[in-house]
């Protein structure tokens, strides 16, 4: 479809019989690329997180098209090579997009079996049903606790008699008690045809902080000891500036006319300033649109009753929230005025989230890694549920995301958060 529109309707070429080639050579390029396999692989499925290998796709087959144009075009120009790269990064994604939520809709969910303990049940059975790209349900669990050490572990036979009674179509190994080789050895005899097998585990922390390296038939895990590179700072930084600079230009009019609602709402300051806490532990002042009554402050003592939620202050319906306030909570909009935050090299477009001070002096240990880069307007913890998703989950996807930083993963969180954000979910 792309190359038919970028040669018909651009320039004069003529498209030759040879041009049927291309449909199946595409398929089997996205093959080799790994783009039809990894949902085999996986619960979350998102065309979000193809984007890279999509664009690298449409990039090569471009490339590969304008290399043996005289076999299906005869001649393309500049102009159409980069309307077919154009129209075919764009079909794809979008496309993707739509072939993903007709599967979800039209397909039975996944059936999973957890083995392992019950908080990785109740996790499991919490957060699958919130993630939009997840259609899969735990309906059982198999307990290692009690497990006989004599003789032969009956965990597989249990397992093939679960799959088999209850149609289990991923098993889920959570955090198991025994060696690896016991695991290793459960993971081969229950994955048969037909069943996936995922792993939960806590050694996914060090491994997002790792790369593989084989030394003579050994593999071992090399450990980064610091966030990122400095290449990879000064990269991180220069999409920060660019990318608040163009979003303030673009922006401009909404922020003005943001500014004169506040003020024809209610009185008091257009601008909310808070101390949070920011990289290495430096306070800084946070701004934000005023989305509440000037002494919003001074209240919170007398609705500490209402907090709903775990280790951050959050009340669904706040009182102290105006009008115009809860449009912009809603919005996202009233985190606008961050932006500036970001040129002033306090924060970053993506990062961990900056914590009052009260809040932040609860995290000890491993958890104040998250620190060790610029907090973020947005993050990995926002669009995973923001106040709803506990403190100590909160400090363990930051600590993710700043073990296994890179500039890719910061596009992907900018892109996720934009259906998070128009299907007012706030943040």
């Amino acid at each position: 479809m792309a190359l038919t529109v970028a040669v018909l309707a651009i320039g004069e070429s003529r498209l030759a019989a040879a041009v049927a080639l291309a449909p199946p050579a595409f398929v089997g390029l996205a093959k080799v690329l790994g783009l039809y396999d990894r949902d085999q692989r996986l619960l979350h499925r998102s065309a979000i997180d193809e984007v890279p290998a999509l664009f690298g796709l449409a990039t090569l087959t471009t490339l590969l098209v304008w290399l043996g144009s005289t076999l299906v075009v005869g001649t393309l120009g500049r102009g159409q090579v980069v309307a077919f790269w154009a129209i075919l990064l764009v079909a794809l994604v979008t496309f993707r997009l739509a072939a993903r939520a007709a599967a979800r809709q039209l397909s039975p969910g996944e059936r999973c079996v957890v083995v392992g303990d019950a908080s990785a049940v109740r996790q499991l059975r919490q957060r699958l049903p919130r993630i939009p790209s997840v259609n899969a349900e735990v309906v059982g669990w198999v307990p290692l606790d009690g497990e006989p050490r004599r003789g032969r572990d009956p965990l597989p036979d249990r397992l093939r008699a679960l799959v088999a009674e209850s149609q289990i179509d991923r098993v889920v190994l959570a955090a198991p008690s025994g060696s690896p080789e016991e695991l290793l050895d459960s993971i081969f005899q229950v994955a048969g045809p037909g069943v996936r097998v995922s792993v939960l585990s806590d050694v996914s922390r060090i491994v997002d902080a790792s790369e593989l390296d084989r030394v003579g038939g050994l593999t071992l895990l090399g450990l980064r000891s610091s966030p990122i590179a400095m290449s990879a700072g000064f990269a991180k930084r220069a999409f920060d500036v660019v990318g608040a600079s163009v979003a303030i230009l673009l922006l401009a009019p909404v922020l003005v006319v943001i500014a004169a609602l506040i003020k024809l709402d209610s009185p008091g300051p257009v601008i909310f300033r808070q101390r949070r806490v920011g990289r290495a532990g430096r306070v800084f002042p946070m701004l934000k649109f005023r989305t509440m009554v000037p002494e919003a402050e001074t209240l919170k003592g007398e609705l500490l009753h209402l907090n709903e939620g775990d280790g951050v202050f959050k009340i669904a319906d706040d009182p102290r929230i105006t009008r115009v306030g809860r449009f912009l909570r809603r919005s996202y909009a009233d985190e606008l005025p961050q932006l500036v935050n970001v040129l002033r090299s306090e924060m970053s477009l993506v990062g961990p989230r900056p914590l009052p001070l009260d809040e932040d002096a609860l995290l000890a240990g491993w958890q104040r890694r998250r620190l060790e880069l610029r907090p973020g307007i947005t993050g990995i913890w926002q669009i995973s549920g923001s106040s709803r998703v506990p403190t100590r989950d909160m400090a363990r996807l930051d600590y993710h995301y700043v073990a296994g930083w890179s500039l890719r993963g910061d596009v992907r969180i900018l892109l996720l958060t934009i259906p998070w954000v128009l299907k007012r979910h706030g943040l």
